[in-house]
């Protein structure tokens, strides 16, 4: 258990008949989060209507408005019913690792047994339902995450006080004096096979949502800031000097290994940050380079490789990702102040934007509602994950507040990647606008984690009370 339970204390509480209002999946229900998520999938279904009324086939969007209804209806049911569920559940090993192994399946089976679709394999079609596990598979990232960097001491009670043989005597000393990089090693040993299978469909977007959404719950909940500030500095100094040996060329690395020396004696006098530590930054730094080459040229597709090469420079393929940027660019400038008008847009209207149901629906109700409505659903948007962070910050279960941060984080990087792709900012990813861009298990997988998030609200007032008379 992750408290130290004092029974009398337990019984008293539970016994309470305030406590037992929580049975209602509605109490302590936040009603704001709720108006946010319906408002959302609201200006989805507009939007999404303007776009794929006159559509003549599945590629513009035939038949999905209908669709993205029953799947919002859907969504919305399956957030109420995860409210009426303890998600202390999750924290269940048991639970966890199925969970886990469910979600290894699905990867495994759309790789190997799905048809090519586009020169990728991402989808498994059952009957009229499609599912897309990359999607599923950020819910176990948050989950395991959130289990093994929640429990202040799921790694001690585990290996080194219940079994104290299980591990050898090296590993268990390692476990004890860095208890939180046992932790990241852990979680990055568990979420490394989801992040290659994602990779390996292809789906790059998804890759870097799942990598980027782990590396901001470590870093985010390391419990020394200042010694976090020392090792983003050295992964910054091997990072330029790893830079420069593999792609700057020239002697400029020997000048950056003498502001490396010169850097590592300022750090450590300084910030005094541990040696261990500070060893596995520096070759992480050090290694990152070398193997994004790899990466680039062995395991990107063209196509890939394509769409960063048309970021860089859209005048490289006119025809394609940068005819998507371009027609994106002149949608959005086109809306002006107070836009075209609802479904007089020319560039979503006439197909000349693609797919501006999904990948760039921000562009399609930038055209139609201009820069007025569009900054107004930025707001909303954003809203979205801060309101999750407050919550997150509010609580007394540090389990709870790493697993809501981990769905406000997941949902900021989806807005900022999309929004940005849509500006011509980032690179043109199939990355989902949250609620508002059509598609089944994007809708779903926001509305499951938006219910985890509701639940522990329900829980919040328990564990308050709890602490309150006896718990420590």
């Amino acid at each position: 258990m992750e408290y130290n339970i004092n029974n009398n204390a337990y019984l008293q509480v539970t016994k309470s008949k305030n406590l037992m209002f929580q049975k209602s999946p509605f109490k302590n229900h936040n009603l704001i989060l709720t108006a946010t998520a319906v408002i959302l999938a609201i200006v989805g279904l507009i939007t999404i209507f303007s776009t794929t009324y006159n559509a003549t086939n599945i590629t513009q969007g035939k038949g999905l408005f209908g669709k993205q209804i029953v799947l919002l209806g859907i969504g919305f049911v399956v957030y109420i019913v995860i409210t009426f569920f303890d998600y202390r559940w999750f924290k269940d090993l048991k639970v966890l690792g199925l969970i886990y192994i469910f979600t290894l399946f699905l990867l495994l089976y759309v790789k190997f047994f799905t048809p090519e679709i586009s020169e990728t394999n991402r989808w498994i079609q059952v009957g009229p339902i499609t599912i897309q596990p990359a999607e599923y598979a950020k819910i176990t990232v948050v989950l395991i995450t959130s289990s093994i960097l929640g429990f202040s001491e799921i790694i001690n009670e585990k290996y080194q006080f219940k079994k104290p043989n299980t591990l050898p005597k090296a590993i268990r000393v390692f476990i004890a004096t860095h208890p939180y990089l046992s932790k990241i090693f852990l979680s990055l040993i568990l979420i490394s096979p989801i992040i290659l299978l994602v990779l390996a469909q292809p789906a790059f977007g998804n890759t870097i949502i799942i990598a980027l959404l782990w590396g901001s719950l470590v870093l985010f909940f390391y419990p020394d800031k200042k010694e976090l500030v020392a090792l983003v500095i050295l992964f910054l100094i091997a990072f330029s000097v790893g830079w420069k040996l593999f792609i700057g060329g020239g002697f400029g690395w020997f000048i950056s290994i003498i502001v490396t020396i010169v850097g590592l004696n300022a750090i450590y006098w300084t910030f005094r940050p541990k040696i261990v530590e500070s060893v596995i930054i520096l070759i992480l730094g050090f290694s990152i380079v070398p193997i994004s080459l790899f990466g680039w040229n062995k395991i990107m597709r063209d196509y890939q490789k394509e769409r960063v090469e048309t970021f860089l420079d859209p005048s490289k393929d006119p025809q394609g990702t940068g005819w998507q940027v371009k027609q994106s660019k002149i949608a959005i400038g086109s809306g002006r102040v107070f836009g075209r008008g609802y479904m007089q847009g020319t560039q979503s209207g006439l197909k000349l934007l693609p797919y501006p149901h999904t990948d760039f629906i921000f562009a399609a109700f930038a055209e139609q509602f201009g820069f007025v409505w569009s900054a107004a659903l930025i707001l909303i948007l954003v809203s979205l994950p801060l309101q999750i962070f407050f919550i997150a910050d509010d609580h007394t279960d540090k389990y709870a507040t790493i697993l809501a941060s981990g769905v406000g984080t997941m949902l900021l990087i989806h807005i900022f990647i999309n929004v940005g792709m849509n500006l011509g900012k980032l690179p043109v990813t199939g990355i989902p606008l949250p609620l508002i861009s059509s598609g089944g298990s994007s809708v779903l997988v926001t509305m499951i984690l938006l219910g985890i998030v509701q639940n522990t609200l329900k829980f919040q007032y328990e564990e308050k009370n709890v602490r309150r008379v006896g718990y420590k």
